[in-house]
C-alpha cells in the first residue's frame, strides 16, 4: 500500500506528529512517503517543495505576519485557503509516486482543500483527514473556545480584531465544504475523543466517518528513569515534591496559567504538605512573573524552552506529578509524554486527558476551570505513600504503552487503510 502524507513541515508539534506516523508506517513495511513545504533533517522519503516555490513562500510569510497582528491574543488563526498554485501532477512527481491513500495532517499555510481535491481526482486515492487541532474544520482558527461557528458557517469570526474582508473565514469554510463533498471517501482521524466529538459536530465533517487514534510517543526517549539522577541533571532539589507544568508559551490563556496559580494557592491552604517541601517546576518560553511566585510563597524553578526530547523527558522523570491546567486544547502531547515516562498526570477534563487518565490509577481528573478541584487532584497524588506512588507510575507507563506506542498507532491506521481500500473496491 502506498500512503502519501501531506504536512506543511516535518518538525514542531504537528509536523513531528505527522513524521512519527510516517516513520512508524514505514517500519511496518508500508510504502509511506511525506510531502512538506519545508523540511528539516535528513528524513527518509520526505520530499520538500520549498526550493521551487519562492513566490508562495513569500506570500506565506506575509500572511503569517499579518495574522499575528490581526488575530486576538486568545486565538491561534492561520490562513486556510492558500493554494500552492502548482499542478497535482507536479506535486505527485515531487512526492515520487501515485498513492493509494492520502493523509492530510496540517494544511494551514501550505495546501488548500482544492489542492487535496485535485490530488484525489487524479489518483482516486481516499483521503484521511488527520486532525491534530481544530484548524482543519474551521475557517481559520485552530481553537474555537466557545464559538460554534464551525458547526454552521464561521460568520462573524470572534478570532479576528480586523480584516480587509470580514467574510473570509466563512468563505474559506464554504470552499472547504465544496471541495470536501467531491472527495469520497473522506475519513477523519482525531487525536482525542474531545477533538473527535468536535469533528462530528462540524459542518465540514459531520457526515464523515470519524475515528479516534491517540498520537504516538517514542517509548525509548520518553521512558521511566532514576528520579534523583534526573533532578541532578536539571540542577533541582532532590528532597522536594516536584510539581511540573510546561507549555510552548506559559502566557497562552488556553494553557490555563491563571488556574494553575490559583490551584497552587489552594494547595498551600490545604496544609497537607508544607510549602517548604514543594517546588513548582516550569518549562516554556516565558517564566512565571516574579509577582506570582512571591504571592505563592513556593519555591519555583524555570527550565526555559526545552529543545529536544532528552531534557523534557528528564523534567517528567524528575517530577512527582505533571499538571495540565489547559482549558482549551486538543491534546496536549505533554500528557502522552508524561505518562509514557511513568509520571502521573493531573488535568482538567479537557483534550486528551479523559482518554489517558484513569482517576486513582494513572493520575486525577479535575472539573474544568475549577482550581480547587485541580488542587485536590494534585494533593491526592503527591501525598501518596511510596508503594502507591510506584503503583501509579507503573500504571501510567502501562496505559501509555497500550494506547500511545507508535506501533499501536501505526497498526490502527493500517487497519483503517485496509477497511477504506476494501470499501472502495467493493463499491467500484
Amino acid at each position: 500500500m502506498k500512503v502519501l502524507h501531506l504536512a506543511a513541515v516535518n518538525y514542531g508539534g504537528a509536523g513531528s506528529a505527522a513524521l512519527r506516523l510516517h516513520s512508524s508506517l514505514r517500519s511496518r513495511g508500508v510504502d509511506s512517503r511525506m510531502l512538506v513545504l519545508t523540511s528539516r533533517g535528513d528524513c527518509r522519503q520526505v520530499a520538500s517543495l520549498d526550493g521551487s516555490l519562492h513566490t508562495f513562500r513569500l506570500l506565506r510569510l506575509i500572511n503569517k505576519a499579518y495574522l499575528k497582528f490581526a488575530t486576538k491574543f486568545d486565538y491561534y488563526f492561520q490562513t486556510q485557503g492558500l493554494s500552492l498554485g502548482v499542478s497535482p501532477e507536479y506535486i505527485l512527481k515531487t512526492a515520487g509516486f501515485f498513492p493509494d491513500i492520502i493523509v492530510a495532517h496540517v494544511l494551514s499555510n501550505f495546501l488548500s482543500f482544492q489542492d487535496v481535491r485535485a490530488l484525489h481526482q487524479i489518483t482516486g486515492a481516499p483521503v484521511v483527514w488527520h486532525l491534530l487541532d481544530m484548524g482543519m474544520m474551521t475557517g481559520g482558527c485552530h481553537y474555537a473556545w466557545k464559538c460554534n461557528g464551525y458547526e454552521n458557517s464561521c460568520v462573524s469570526c470572534p478570532a479576528l480584531r480586523f480584516w480587509v474582508d470580514s467574510n473570509i473565514p466563512a468563505k474559506v469554510l464554504h470552499d472547504k465544504l465544496l471541495s470536501r463533498h467531491e472527495i469520497n471517501p473522506s475519513v477523519v482521524v482525531a487525536g482525542s475523543s474531545h477533538l473527535a466529538n468536535q469533528a462530528r459536530r462540524s459542518m465540514l465533517f459531520r457526515d464523515c466517518r470519524v475515528e479516534k487514534i491517540l498520537l504516538g510517543v517514542d517509548p525509548e526517549m520518553f521512558c521511566p528513569g532514576n528520579r534523583v539522577e534526573a533532578r541532578r541533571r536539571l540542577d533541582i532539589p532532590e528532597d522536594k515534591k516536584i510539581i511540573f507544568f510546561g507549555a510552548q508559551s506559559l502566557n497562552e490563556p488556553r494553557k490555563g496559567m491563571e488556574y494553575m496559580i490559583a490551584a497552587m494557592e489552594r494547595l498551600a491552604e490545604m496544609s497537607l504538605i508544607a510549602k517548604a517541601d514543594i517546588l513548582l517546576l516550569t518549562a516554556g518560553a516565558h517564566p512565571l512573573k516574579a509577582s506570582m511566585t512571591k504571592a505563592l510563597g513556593l519555591a519555583t524553578h524555570h527550565l526555559g524552552l526545552l529543545k529536544g526530547g532528552a531534557a523534557l523527558a528528564d523534567a517528567y522523570r524528575a517530577a512527582d506529578v505533571f499538571v495540565c491546567p489547559s482549558i482549551e486544547d486538543s491534546g496536549p502531547m505533554m500528557i502522552n509524554e508524561a505518562m509514557m515516562c511513568g509520571t502521573p498526570v493531573v488535568a482538567f477534563y479537557m483534550g486528551v486527558a479523559p482518554d489517558l487518565i484513569v482517576p486513582g490509577e494513572t493520575g486525577e481528573l479535575a472539573i474544568l476551570k475549577n482550581p480547587t478541584d485541580l488542587a485536590r487532584g494534585i494533593a491526592d497524588v503527591i501525598t501518596l505513600g511510596n508503594e502507591a506512588t510506584e503503583s501509579m507510575s507503573v500504571s501510567a507507563r502501562s496505559r501509555a504503552l497500550s494506547l500511545c506506542h507508535p506501533a499501536v498507532q501505526a497498526a490502527q491506521f493500517c487497519q483503517l487503510f485496509e477497511e477504506i481500500s476494501a470499501a472502495k473496491h467493493s463499491i467500484g
